[in-house]
């Protein structure tokens, strides 16, 4: 009799049957070769990095050069140059250096006293590490000479032989 069946003792499990496996592949076209990852960098050489410029007159100024150069691919940019001396000034404080190419940075010297000077130059720029180039120069007092003579006269002088003066400087 259905009557007597009831909803709630019914219960049943139901398998829903697997998926169709998918159709077969189409061969595959054979793939471009990928293009190579190009990878850009840059460095920074400089030559030389110590310069000397001597002695140099107080009041005069003498010119020293460094060679900074770019053996990277991409173009390489100085942002800033750090001086620690005033006595020493730098031709330019931004420049670019292509890829391959080089630039001269010239220093000056003019020293306003009579001594040792030194200076740390700090390169900012776009390569991976800060580059530093060191500057040495030492002022000198102008030399005076004075000599209190208006004439030295020496006589006759016969071939190989000498005479000789006193000459107060």
């Amino acid at each position: 009799d259905l009557a007597a069946i009831t909803t709630s003792a019914l219960s049943a499990d139901v398998v829903a049957p697997p998926p169709p496996p998918p159709p077969p592949a189409e061969p595959a076209e054979p793939a471009e070769p990928a293009e190579p990852e190009i990878v850009y960098w840059v460095d920074l050489e400089i030559a030389p990095d110590t310069l000397d410029f001597g002695l140099v007159q107080k009041g005069r100024s003498t010119r020293r050069t460094a060679i900074l150069t770019n053996p990277g691919n991409a173009r390489l940019n100085v942002s800033s140059v750090y001086m620690s001396n005033f006595a020493f000034t730098v031709r330019s404080r931004s420049f670019s250096i292509e890829p391959g190419g080089a630039y001269e940075l010239w220093f000056d010297y003019q020293p306003f006293t009579t001594r040792l000077d030194t200076a740390t130059v700090i390169l900012g720029s776009s390569a991976p590490e800060t580059h530093t180039v060191f500057l040495t120069g030492a002022g000198v007092y102008p030399a005076k000479l004075e000599a209190e003579i208006d004439v030295m006269a020496f006589g006759e002088v016969y071939l190989d032989s000498t005479s000789s003066q006193n000459l107060a400087i």
